[in-house]
């Protein structure tokens, strides 16, 4: 969502935010000044039985706070067999390098993130995408403002 100082009004817009279906009912945005990034599935470099389109039964790693979570996931269904990820099997960490260790030490089956956390691991053949593009945000970074600020001119 958006953080305390947004909330209560200590400052009128956040930078470097997209838009996301949660946050498109409490935040107004700007045009998005940098592209769509899409999330997909990650898995150890040498997985070869992960199957991205029934992940039943598998846990799954997230980083937490971002839009790639289990609620894209779910939105997933009509696609993805097993796209609502029982609770025991969701896995939440801090950081881009934990959710990595967590995929190469067979923690988690996949974690799933945007590729701009996970560019260096896949250059060192640690980990690989599995499956498409999944979009979970409406749009490319942007500025985000409280719906009734006239920050963005938007009233």
């Amino acid at each position: 969502m958006g953080g305390q100082g947004l909330l209560d009004r200590w400052y009128d817009a956040c930078m470097n935010w997209s838009p996301t279906v949660g946050r498109t009912h409490v935040f107004s945005f700007s045009q998005s000044y940098r592209k769509l990034i899409p999330a997909q599935f990650y898995i150890k470099f040498d997985d070869t039985m992960f199957d991205p389109t029934n992940i039943t039964g598998k846990k799954i790693g997230f980083l937490d706070g971002y839009s790639s979570d289990e609620k894209c996931l779910v939105r997933q269904s009509d696609k993805i067999i097993g796209a609502y990820v029982q609770p025991d099997n969701v896995l939440h960490v801090n950081g881009p390098g934990e959710l990595i260790d967590k995929i190469v030490r067979g923690e988690v089956a996949a974690g799933f993130s945007g590729e701009e956390n996970m560019k260096q691991a896949i250059t060192e053949k640690k980990v690989k995408k599995s499956g498409g593009d999944i979009l979970c945000k409406l749009g490319g970074n942007a500025v985000m403002a409280r719906k009734d600020s006239p920050f963005l001119g938007k009233q």
